[in-house]
Protein backbone atom coordinates (compact mmCIF):
# COMPACT_ATOMS: atom_id res chain seq x y z
CA UNK A 1 0.00 0.00 0.00
CA UNK A 2 1.56 3.18 -1.34
CA UNK A 3 2.27 6.50 1.63
CA UNK A 4 0.54 8.83 1.50
CA UNK A 5 2.22 12.37 0.64
CA UNK A 6 2.91 14.25 3.18
CA UNK A 7 2.79 18.03 2.91
CA UNK A 8 6.00 19.93 2.85
CA UNK A 9 6.85 22.22 6.00
CA UNK A 10 7.33 25.68 5.84
CA UNK A 11 10.58 27.11 7.50
CA UNK A 12 9.95 29.15 10.72
CA UNK A 13 10.67 33.15 9.49
CA UNK A 14 13.61 34.04 11.75
CA UNK A 15 13.25 36.09 14.54
CA UNK A 16 13.93 39.40 14.33
CA UNK A 17 16.32 41.06 16.61
CA UNK A 18 14.74 44.40 18.13
CA UNK A 19 17.62 46.66 18.77
CA UNK A 20 18.66 48.16 22.12
CA UNK A 21 17.83 52.04 22.62
CA UNK A 22 20.63 54.29 22.99
CA UNK A 23 20.36 56.10 26.60
CA UNK A 24 19.18 59.68 26.34
CA UNK A 25 21.41 62.64 26.42
CA UNK A 26 19.77 65.43 27.64
CA UNK A 27 20.54 68.52 25.78
CA UNK A 28 19.30 71.63 28.06
CA UNK A 29 17.38 73.75 25.99
CA UNK A 30 19.19 76.33 24.58
CA UNK A 31 18.87 80.63 25.72
CA UNK A 32 18.33 83.49 22.80
CA UNK A 33 21.99 82.90 21.29
CA UNK A 34 24.65 85.60 21.96
CA UNK A 35 27.43 86.83 20.54
CA UNK A 36 30.59 84.15 21.16
CA UNK A 37 33.23 85.66 22.72
CA UNK A 38 36.98 84.98 20.85
CA UNK A 39 37.61 81.96 23.68
CA UNK A 40 34.53 80.23 22.84
CA UNK A 41 35.23 80.13 18.95
CA UNK A 42 38.56 79.06 19.60
CA UNK A 43 37.93 75.97 21.47
CA UNK A 44 35.01 75.18 19.07
CA UNK A 45 37.85 75.06 16.65
CA UNK A 46 39.98 73.07 18.46
CA UNK A 47 37.14 70.08 18.81
CA UNK A 48 36.16 70.77 15.28
CA UNK A 49 39.79 70.01 14.25
CA UNK A 50 40.46 67.32 16.68
CA UNK A 51 43.35 69.51 18.13
CA UNK A 52 41.72 67.99 21.43
CA UNK A 53 43.37 64.59 21.31
CA UNK A 54 47.04 66.70 22.15
CA UNK A 55 45.19 66.74 25.63
CA UNK A 56 42.20 64.33 26.02
CA UNK A 57 43.09 61.23 28.00
CA UNK A 58 40.88 58.32 26.44
CA UNK A 59 40.18 57.05 29.93
CA UNK A 60 39.10 58.79 33.15
CA UNK A 61 42.30 60.09 35.09
CA UNK A 62 43.51 58.12 37.98
CA UNK A 63 43.20 61.46 40.37
CA UNK A 64 39.37 61.31 40.22
CA UNK A 65 39.34 57.03 40.10
CA UNK A 66 40.77 58.06 44.01
CA UNK A 67 38.39 60.66 44.57
CA UNK A 68 35.51 59.09 43.75
CA UNK A 69 36.52 55.60 45.03
CA UNK A 70 36.87 57.32 49.15
CA UNK A 71 33.94 60.19 49.04
CA UNK A 72 31.35 57.70 49.91
CA UNK A 73 28.50 59.39 47.32
CA UNK A 74 25.67 57.52 47.33
CA UNK A 75 24.24 56.54 43.84
CA UNK A 76 21.85 59.24 42.44
CA UNK A 77 24.46 62.37 43.80
CA UNK A 78 24.68 65.11 40.92
CA UNK A 79 28.42 65.31 39.42
CA UNK A 80 29.18 68.67 37.77
CA UNK A 81 31.66 68.26 35.43
CA UNK A 82 33.07 71.95 34.40
CA UNK A 83 34.85 72.39 31.25
CA UNK A 84 33.33 68.68 30.04
CA UNK A 85 35.10 68.88 27.30
CA UNK A 86 34.23 65.62 25.45
CA UNK A 87 33.04 63.62 28.49
CA UNK A 88 35.27 61.22 29.09
CA UNK A 89 35.36 61.84 32.91
CA UNK A 90 31.49 62.11 32.74
CA UNK A 91 30.90 58.97 31.27
CA UNK A 92 32.58 57.35 34.36
CA UNK A 93 30.51 59.54 36.80
CA UNK A 94 27.66 58.30 35.04
CA UNK A 95 28.39 55.13 35.26
CA UNK A 96 29.23 55.02 38.79
CA UNK A 97 25.67 55.77 39.45
CA UNK A 98 25.93 59.55 39.41
CA UNK A 99 23.32 62.01 38.03
CA UNK A 100 26.00 63.57 35.28
CA UNK A 101 25.72 67.18 34.28
CA UNK A 102 28.18 69.00 31.94
CA UNK A 103 29.14 72.39 30.51
CA UNK A 104 31.53 73.28 28.25
CA UNK A 105 31.59 76.68 25.50
CA UNK A 106 32.09 74.45 22.73
CA UNK A 107 29.04 73.12 20.98
CA UNK A 108 31.13 70.58 18.96
CA UNK A 109 32.80 69.21 22.13
CA UNK A 110 29.41 68.81 23.81
CA UNK A 111 28.14 66.89 20.27
CA UNK A 112 30.78 64.50 20.80
CA UNK A 113 30.45 63.84 24.60
CA UNK A 114 26.81 63.09 23.41
CA UNK A 115 28.13 60.30 21.26
CA UNK A 116 30.36 58.67 23.92
CA UNK A 117 27.40 58.67 26.12
CA UNK A 118 24.93 57.09 23.95
CA UNK A 119 27.85 54.51 23.24
CA UNK A 120 28.28 53.95 26.74
CA UNK A 121 24.38 53.19 27.32
CA UNK A 122 24.30 56.28 30.12
CA UNK A 123 22.48 59.20 29.84
CA UNK A 124 24.12 62.53 30.30
CA UNK A 125 22.80 66.06 30.49
CA UNK A 126 25.13 68.53 28.34
CA UNK A 127 24.76 72.77 28.73
CA UNK A 128 26.48 74.68 26.58
CA UNK A 129 27.61 77.56 28.28
CA UNK A 130 30.23 79.49 30.93
CA UNK A 131 31.59 77.87 34.24
CA UNK A 132 31.60 81.79 35.17
CA UNK A 133 27.47 81.73 35.12
CA UNK A 134 26.16 78.39 35.82
CA UNK A 135 22.80 76.90 35.06
CA UNK A 136 21.93 75.38 37.64
CA UNK A 137 20.06 75.95 41.28
CA UNK A 138 21.24 76.86 44.54
CA UNK A 139 22.99 73.56 46.62
CA UNK A 140 22.08 71.78 43.80
CA UNK A 141 25.45 69.70 43.59
CA UNK A 142 26.87 67.20 45.48
CA UNK A 143 30.19 66.86 43.80
CA UNK A 144 32.12 69.47 41.31
CA UNK A 145 35.32 68.08 38.74
CA UNK A 146 37.27 70.76 37.51
CA UNK A 147 40.39 68.86 35.48
CA UNK A 148 42.07 71.67 33.48
CA UNK A 149 39.17 74.44 34.01
CA UNK A 150 40.39 76.45 36.13
CA UNK A 151 44.10 77.25 34.67
CA UNK A 152 42.41 79.02 31.63
CA UNK A 153 40.40 81.20 33.62
CA UNK A 154 41.48 85.05 34.24
CA UNK A 155 42.01 86.55 37.29
CA UNK A 156 38.95 88.28 36.99
CA UNK A 157 36.65 85.03 35.76
CA UNK A 158 38.11 83.21 38.82
CA UNK A 159 36.26 85.21 40.97
CA UNK A 160 32.95 84.68 39.72
CA UNK A 161 33.50 81.39 39.36
CA UNK A 162 34.36 79.99 42.53
CA UNK A 163 31.50 82.51 43.88
CA UNK A 164 29.05 79.98 41.68
CA UNK A 165 30.87 77.28 42.44
CA UNK A 166 29.77 78.03 46.30
CA UNK A 167 26.10 78.54 45.11
CA UNK A 168 25.50 75.34 43.19
CA UNK A 169 27.33 73.46 45.62
CA UNK A 170 25.76 71.58 49.12
CA UNK A 171 27.32 71.92 52.11
CA UNK A 172 29.49 69.62 53.11
CA UNK A 173 29.99 68.26 49.35
CA UNK A 174 33.29 69.13 47.67
CA UNK A 175 35.23 70.10 44.57
CA UNK A 176 38.22 68.91 43.39
CA UNK A 177 40.61 71.07 41.02
CA UNK A 178 43.71 69.69 38.76
CA UNK A 179 45.60 72.10 36.64
CA UNK A 180 49.41 73.69 35.31
CA UNK A 181 51.71 74.53 37.86
CA UNK A 182 53.34 76.15 35.30
CA UNK A 183 52.52 78.99 33.24
CA UNK A 184 51.80 78.00 29.06
CA UNK A 185 50.16 80.03 26.35
CA UNK A 186 46.35 80.49 27.56
CA UNK A 187 47.35 79.15 31.14
CA UNK A 188 47.80 80.66 33.97
CA UNK A 189 49.19 78.58 37.28
CA UNK A 190 46.55 76.97 39.64
CA UNK A 191 49.10 79.12 42.91
CA UNK A 192 48.21 79.00 46.72
CA UNK A 193 48.05 82.81 46.29
CA UNK A 194 45.06 82.72 43.61
CA UNK A 195 43.35 79.77 45.39
CA UNK A 196 43.33 82.07 48.57
CA UNK A 197 42.45 85.47 46.53
CA UNK A 198 39.49 83.63 44.47
CA UNK A 199 38.17 80.83 46.88
CA UNK A 200 36.46 82.59 50.40
CA UNK A 201 37.54 80.84 53.12
CA UNK A 202 34.03 81.45 54.30
CA UNK A 203 32.97 79.26 52.44
CA UNK A 204 35.69 76.34 51.54
CA UNK A 205 37.81 74.31 53.73
CA UNK A 206 40.71 73.54 51.87
CA UNK A 207 42.46 70.34 51.64
CA UNK A 208 46.56 70.11 50.45
CA UNK A 209 47.63 71.45 47.48
CA UNK A 210 49.38 68.46 46.26
CA UNK A 211 52.16 68.89 43.55
CA UNK A 212 50.72 65.73 40.48
CA UNK A 213 51.78 64.88 37.30
CA UNK A 214 49.04 65.26 35.32
CA UNK A 215 48.96 62.89 32.17
CA UNK A 216 49.02 64.13 29.19
CA UNK A 217 49.23 67.44 30.71
CA UNK A 218 52.56 68.24 32.39
CA UNK A 219 53.65 69.11 35.95
CA UNK A 220 50.41 69.90 37.82
CA UNK A 221 48.47 70.80 40.97
CA UNK A 222 45.35 69.01 42.60
CA UNK A 223 43.37 70.16 45.37
CA UNK A 224 39.78 69.19 47.18
CA UNK A 225 38.14 72.12 48.39
CA UNK A 226 34.91 71.25 50.90
CA UNK A 227 32.05 73.57 50.95
CA UNK A 228 31.18 74.95 54.70
CA UNK A 229 27.57 75.87 55.98
CA UNK A 230 28.86 79.07 57.46
CA UNK A 231 26.92 81.75 55.30
CA UNK A 232 24.54 82.06 52.51
CA UNK A 233 25.66 82.29 49.44
CA UNK A 234 22.99 84.25 47.04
Amino acid sequence: MAKAATKPTRPKPAKREVAKKAAPVKQAPKAAPAKKGAGALRWNEDYTSRAYNRWTLGHPSQELVGVIATLGLIPGSVALDVGCGVGVELVFLAKHGFKAIGIDVAPRALELAADRARAAGVELELHEGSAVSLPLEKDSVDFVNDRGLLQHLSESERGRYAREVARVLRPGCVIVIRGAREAGEGVIPVSPQSLDRHFDRRYFRFGPLLDIELEGSGPGRMVILHRTADLFVP
